[in-house]
């Protein structure tokens, strides 16, 4: 066989790439094997078999001369991960060696802030520190002089750089500044940098600013000039004594001013922000305005804090010269007591326009807390957007609030280009207007379009296994389970879609932040997946950050909080299926406090101890109540615990109960849709939110009991969700309770054939039940693990698709409003 190092280059390497792909998982279980598949697209290095090729650069000197430059293309580095020595191996080798140095074309940096509290107590990183010698110095000093080369220059300008840089206290206590700085510097045809930004820290500032004045000097970048693609985000930091209200999960701030030259490089064309304050970026952009930015991607996830407002997101909407790709994701409310962030629709509207001639994509998207409305304002017609292909936006930000006092003067067909290929449409916020508002407005838009859409994504969780399903039907010809699926909830979308050669995709949106797998929905840029190359350095920050607290020999101080009213707990006795005695317990939010009209979701538990006796006080259910809102639940999520005992029994008499409790009960989507339908109706009659609001004159006459749940968003394949409790107390024995999810018998309705066989698979092949046991409270035994999880975490992230599939609180809000006591 000839070697195949005699092939052209060009040939080799594209050979070589197929060749040293990571060994695809083969594990038996779908479910594994996907998951496998999902953490390698998480890998920065993913698509290189660093191993293999370690090996093959071996074989020959041929051979290691054409497989180094694909070795070193990504270096990265992660100090939660990595050693400072490491850091420093690498640094010196680049520096010995301009040839390697060279090669590298991705870079990723995180977790390198520097906290000398916290790192004075741990023991974990006492060991990892370099003793530079005087010719270690040196080598970093020519390194710098390479860059910034004096001749024609003021030396006092270098002398200054160099000795901010080579600071010899910062070199003797393992501060990374120094090393990251120079890496970045002796990178010369470095392309894509992923950085997480420590706060404060002004050295890289200050050689990005030289930079960008040699650029203005002559015209070229003394260092990272083939910068092309800039992700950016805040360090999570390590805590130490002091502190505050993020011992376990930071949430640190992006300031553009630490960074601010890079915007004005000439080759950069990706700019990505996440987590940005926006706070004071117009005032120093202003002071630059007579630079020019030429990037052309632009995404910017704000920061939610009371002082970000449109003026920075106006200004960094128009720094560059010409946007095609454009996302903003933000926060409309906070919900803490303090001013809302003033950033309006119109305003970014407004700051677009500049860009109309040259935008292809746009993803635009807010967070708004389930009891306030919207913002107000919308869009104006995207036809005068020649050239966008992809739109990613809520449907209220195209045509206002949908309601029947605000809406915009045209319709969704008058707005969409006939340029647009893509359309993802978040539908929220509809519950004031007709319920075929939506239906007519798709049917309209895809009907009447002259040039047809190529793809149509709609984020609806609850329509998503119809269309699932007559997916799977029109691809197997099985059209006999259609009845099943009921009617149509966008009735003929599908019909005019398949006609007009459209492809009609209904499912989850990224209703999360943060979505673990593939997620064709990118929530103005804010959706986890497309920050995947680089988050695992974050969550490993977040990791670091505690793990380094627990090391500290002295108790951390938690963050004195002003203590607030607590909310009545309201116990409804009601008598089951069986004429036996169960519970309804629950607390109503700020705004129905003292409404005893229970929540929409209920959590189901069962207790099965020989003597348990039906009685709240007995078995402590304002106790249990309380212990799983107290753990990392959203407060917001109104949910009621619906309590049966069953003494002596066991998993199949609880899912026997279970199955016929729930056929005597209405499901509590449908007593939504009836609220939304009556809602609507009240508004026509009266045309006035406030009105509707404190109308009383519609109290309901007969009380019947809330739904139950016939489905679990997040959960599938599994209906049913149970929680069993063995003792009488739940406060009695190892105070554990278990997590029965079982009846997968409607497999076929809820799989997404979209998603591909893999998916599928994973469903079917799921057995029939699963059991996971989990601890009550935060004060229960632990069975070992210390970071074991109570069985308020685990629904906290169970159930996130339940949460944001509907609002809860602002459905149970004005019910209370209207007098209403039962649904």
């Amino acid at each position: 066989m000839p070697d195949p190092t005699t092939l052209p280059p060009e040939l080799f390497t594209q050979i070589l790439s197929a060749a040293v792909q990571p060994h695809p998982p083969t594990d038996p279980n779908p479910n594994t094997a996907r998951n496998r598949e999902i953490e390698r697209e998480y890998d920065f290095h993913s698509g290189t078999n660093l191993a293999q090729l370690s090996q093959l650069i071996l074989v020959n000197r041929r051979w290691h001369d054409l497989c180094l430059p694909t070795l070193y293309a990504k270096y990265s580095h992660n100090g939660a991960r990595h050693s400072y020595t490491s850091l420093w191996r690498f640094l010196r080798s680049i520096m010995r060696n301009p040839r390697i140095a060279a090669m590298a074309r991705g870079v990723s940096i995180g977790n390198w802030g520097f906290y000398p509290d916290v790192l004075a107590e741990d023991d974990g990183v006492r060991g990892d520190n370099v003793q530079f010698s005087k010719g270690d110095v040196e080598m970093m000093r020519r390194a710098i002089r390479a860059v910034f080369n004096p001749r024609g220059r003021d030396w006092k300008i270098v002398d200054a750089l160099e000795a901010r840089i080579l600071d010899p206290r910062a070199l003797s206590e393992r501060d990374y500044q120094p090393l990251v700085v120079l890496l970045l510097m002796s990178l010369p045809n470095v392309e894509t940098v992923y950085l997480h930004l420590p706060e404060g820290y002004s050295v890289l500032r200050c050689v990005l600013e030289e930079a960008l004045r040699c650029q203005d000097e002559s015209g070229e970048l003394p260092c990272l000039r083939h910068l092309a693609h800039l992700h950016l985000l805040a360090e999570v930091p390590v805590y130490g004594f002091e502190a505050g209200p993020s011992f376990w999960m930071s949430d640190p701030a992006l300031r553009l001013d630490e960074i601010w030259p890079c915007v004005y490089f000439s080759g950069l064309r990706t700019l990505a922000l996440y987590d940005l304050e926006t706070e004071g970026i117009a005032a120093f952009l202003a002071k630059n305005s007579d630079r020019i930015c030429r990037v052309e991607n632009l995404r910017v996830v704000v920061k939610p804090t009371a002082t970000c407002s449109s003026a920075g997101v106006h200004a960094l909407v128009n720094l560059p010269q010409s946007l095609a790709e454009f996302s903003i994701c933000w926060d409309h409310n906070l919900r803490s007591g303090e001013p809302a962030p003033e950033i309006s629709v119109v305003e970014v509207w407004g700051a677009l326009q500049k860009h109309r001639e040259s935008l292809e994509q746009l993803a635009v998207f807010y967070n708004v807390h389930e009891l306030d409305k919207p913002t107000p304002g919308c869009f104006g017609s995207l036809q005068t957007f020649p050239r966008l292909k992809r739109l990613d936006t809520h449907l209220n930000i195209l045509l206002d609030g949908m309601t029947t006092e605000r809406l915009a003067p045209f319709r969704l067909k008058d707005t969409i280009p006939e340029s647009l290929d893509c359309l993802f449409l978040h539908p929220g916020w509809v519950y004031e207007t007709s319920p075929n508002f939506q239906a007519t407005e798709l049917q309209a838009m895809v009907a009447e379009r002259r040039r047809s859409l190529k793809h149509l994504a709609l984020g609806d969780i609850l329509a998503a296994p119809y269309y699932s399903q007559i997916k799977h039907s029109e691809k197997t010809g099985d059209f006999e389970r259609m009845g099943a699926a009921g009617s149509e909830p966008y009735p003929g979308l599908w019909t005019l879609c398949k006609q007009a050669g459209t492809q009609l995709h209904v499912t989850s949106s990224c209703v999360r932040t943060y979505v673990l797998g593939p997620c064709e929905f990118h929530k103005g840029g804010a959706c986890q997946w497309l920050w995947r190359k680089t988050w695992n350095i974050r969550a490993d920050g977040i990791q670091r950050n505690r793990t380094s607290v627990e090391r500290l020999p002295k108790p951390v101080p938690r963050k004195k909080t002003k203590k607030s009213r607590p909310l009545p707990l309201h116990t409804v006795a009601f008598t089951d299926h069986t004429g036996n005695e169960a519970f309804m317990v629950f607390k109503n939010g700020i705004n129905a406090e003292s409404s005893k009209l229970p929540p929409l979701f209920p959590l189901v538990v069962y207790f099965t101890h020989p003597n348990a006796i039906p009685s709240p006080d007995a078995a402590d259910l304002g106790g249990l109540l309380r212990a799983i809102r107290e753990a990392r639940i959203n407060s917001d999520f109104h949910f009621r615990l619906d309590v049966y005992f069953l003494p002596g029994a066991g998993e199949d008499d609880c899912k026997t109960h279970y199955l016929a409790e729930r056929v005597s009960r209405a499901d509590y989507e449908m007593l939504i849709r009836d609220y939304n339908a009556r809602v609507f109706q009240l508004k026509s009659q009266r045309g006035s939110h406030s009105a509707v609001l404190g109308d009383s004159s519609h109290t309901q006459t007969t009380t019947h009991l809330p739904g139950m749940a016939h489905s679990h968003p997040g959960l599938e394949p599994y209906r049913g969700l149970l929680l069993l409790c063995p003792e009488a107390n739940w406060r009695d024995g190892a105070q554990r309770i278990s997590c029965l999810r079982f009846d997968k018998h409607a497999v076929g309705d809820i799989t997404d054939y979209s998603e591909g066989e893999d998916q599928n698979n994973e469903y079917c092949n799921a057995p029939e039940s699963t059991t996971l046991s989990f601890r009550i409270a935060y004060d229960s035994p632990k069975s070992g693990d210390d970071d074991e999880e109570t069985i308020g975490d685990w629904l906290g992230q169970s159930t996130k698709d339940i949460q944001s599939a509907h609002r809860f609180g602002d459905i149970h809000a004005r019910a209370a409003g209207m007098a209403w006591t039962s649904w």
